[in-house]
């Protein structure tokens, strides 16, 4: 063998496993990440994510919502036709507001299975990511810290979009997407999260087409926020009123374990009312 050959065999193992080592480091930022993040007692988050269907105009919904440790969920968001849509979730039981009614629905109830999932549950979309950290590349840093990206396969997509998944025919094997997740540089802790994604459908319609889909999830604060008030307007009085939350949800978390004392005692308060 000759020496340039050894020299250039030597540098392409030094830099395939230079390669691989970059590659560990930013898996384990990302799991990391995650892992902290899903550690923290409570966290808020905006949203928004827009569906953009061939031939049709694009569907947005936007959104908050408040996750609290171990599994309770606030969120509200509006839809691109001007529906306001606030739901309670604890573990896999989930109760929407109507507002023509003024009470409180399962989600099976309202027809919607799908609600309080995927980007309208943040902890959901991380564990999405958890997923694909393996596949993880730095790609350089923006003021709220380091950025990470990662491609998803249906598979995953299908865990981020939840509810378009149990409403829609989606082909989940055709479709692809990718994930941008931003990392403190300081406390490591999620910052950001966006996907971005081309979904098949079984649609005939749709044949040879590809439906876009993205999402973008902001920080708002971390052990902070325990639970969203939700508000609307007394049709009688015209007054801006604040929402009881539904019997149901109040008995049910208050059985769950490990909830922070902020949300307990904010429990209790709704139970005297």
């Amino acid at each position: 063998m000759s020496p340039l050959i050894a020299i250039l065999l030597v540098f392409s193992a030094a830099t395939a496993c230079a390669a691989q080592e970059q590659a560990t480091k930013d898996a384990l930022k990302v799991k990391a990440a995650v892992d902290k993040t899903r550690a923290q007692k409570s966290f808020s988050v905006t949203f928004e994510a827009v569906i953009r269907v061939p031939d049709s105009d694009p569907m947005k919904i936007t959104g908050e919502t408040v996750w609290v440790a171990p599994g309770i969920l606030f969120t509200q968001y509006t839809a691109s036709g001007g529906e306001t849509v606030r739901l309670v979730r604890v573990g896999e039981k989930v109760w929407l507001y109507h507002m023509t009614v003024e009470e409180w629905f399962t989600a099976e109830e309202t027809g919607k299975p799908g609600a309080g999932r995927g980007v309208q549950n943040p902890d959901e979309v991380l564990l999405a990511v958890l997923k694909a950290a393996d596949q993880a590349v730095a790609a350089g840093q923006e003021k709220a810290g380091e950025v990470l990206e990662m491609k998803l396969d249906g598979a995953m997509l299908q865990k981020i979009m939840r509810q378009q998944a149990l409403e829609g025919s989606m082909d989940w094997a055709k479709s692809s997407g990718s994930v941008r997740l931003v990392a403190g540089t300081a406390d490591g802790l999620m910052y950001r999260m966006q996907v971005a994604a081309e979904v098949a459908s079984t649609d005939a319609q749709l044949k040879g087409k590809k439906i876009g889909y993205s999402a973008d999830v902001n920080l708002k604060s971390y052990n902070r926020d325990f639970w969203l008030d939700f508000k609307d307007v007394d049709f009688k009085t015209k007054k801006t009123i604040t929402l009881p939350w539904p019997a149901k949800f109040l008995e049910e978390a208050e059985k769950v374990q490990g909830l922070p004392e902020e949300l307990k005692a904010e429990i209790q308060n709704r139970k005297k009312k």
